[in-house]
């Protein structure tokens, strides 16, 4: 016997029953507040501040040894001629981004930067064309069609150059 004299099916019906009741009855008593929702019970707007458009940072490469793209191409996939970029590893996206605010705020540090972008994750080649860009795009767009709604191209670099 279970409680209250029910069998362990019927104490289970029982109990989903009394869950799912009460659960209908807070999505009512929800929808009559204010706000619409109940959190952590209910929350209608899950997506509502996702900006709708986002910033990122990438690298874009124009030639790996005597290899030209045109149009450049993105780091990640270059998985043979980069370690880096079949793991998948963001931290050049990053190294991208203090590239760009140290060109606005402190110069002086862009050959330290530039000198860990090249050869942490540029290694291994004679020379690599590069370009740092800042993208904007709708990112549900952006995965089903690769579609970006703007680029802006911070810096165009060589490790020809740095050398």
């Amino acid at each position: 016997m279970g409680i209250g004299g029910l069998s362990g099916v019927r104490l289970r019906q029982s109990i989903f029953f009394i869950f799912y009741l009460l659960y209908f009855v807070i999505a009512f008593l929800g929808t009559s507040l204010s706000k619409g929702e109940i959190f952590p019970i209910f929350s209608w707007s899950l997506f509502s501040h996702v900006a709708p458009i986002f910033h990122g940072y990438e690298v874009e490469i124009s030639r790996v040894d005597d290899m030209i793209y045109n149009p450049p191409v993105n780091f990640f996939t270059l998985k043979n001629s980069f370690r880096h970029a079949g793991a998948r590893n963001i931290s050049i996206l990053k190294a991208a981004r203090a590239y760009h605010l140290a060109m606005l705020r402190e110069p002086s540090s862009l050959a330290a930067l530039r000198s860990v972008i090249e050869g942490k994750y540029l290694g291994g080649v004679r020379r690599v064309d590069y370009q740092i860009v800042v993208v904007a795009y709708d990112p549900l767009q952006r995965w089903l069609t690769g579609e970006v709604i703007r680029k802006w191209q911070i810096a165009a670099l060589s490790t020809e150059d740095s050398r």
